[in-house]
């Protein structure tokens, strides 16, 4: 019953909030600044979380990496490009520019936990499809729930 009881608190927490931001926690065994140096190359979260999107490295912009993401959904194929900028404590992406999201934000905070880091992903959009909020949310909350999963495969389940 212990063994249970351990194995539930160490999955993903995955929340959306009322303003339509999808917030994932998670804590993995990894060291703090072997976590962000992880996370600091988008690729790897996509290889890591074998979701099929698939990433191009372009110019970089000073401090920050530029990144074509290409995604297939059962309704359409989004194009989208992205910043991936160092944070104080992990990584900040931003919009560029899309065919699909009128608005894109995503944001890694790694911090000490008590068995190695504790990561927090944070995700909004808005996009220009006709779908409610609330379905792409909850479609969402599915894709960042299982990407947090297979990033804590990755760098150790505590």
């Amino acid at each position: 019953m212990i063994i249970l009881v351990a194995i539930a608190l160490a999955e993903p927490v995955v929340v959306i909030d009322s303003d339509n931001t999808v917030r994932g926690d998670v804590t993995v065994t990894m060291g703090v600044d072997e976590a962000r140096a992880k996370l600091s190359d988008p690729r790897w979260i996509s290889e890591t979380d074998a979701s099929g999107t698939e990433i191009v490295a372009l110019a970089p912009q000073g401090e920050c990496g530029v990144y074509a993401h290409t995604s297939r959904t059962a309704m359409k194929t989004i194009h989208y490009t992205v910043t991936w900028c160092p944070t104080d404590n992990g990584w900040r992406s931003d919009l560029v520019e899309s065919d699909t999201f009128e608005s894109y934000s995503a944001v890694w905070t790694v911090t000490e936990a008590d068995e190695g880091a504790r990561l927090q992903y944070s995700f909004a959009m808005k996009t220009g499809m006709v779908v409610p909020q609330f379905i792409i949310n909850r479609s969402t909350r599915r894709a960042i729930d299982n990407m947090l999963t297979n990033v804590q495969i990755a760098m150790g389940v505590p």
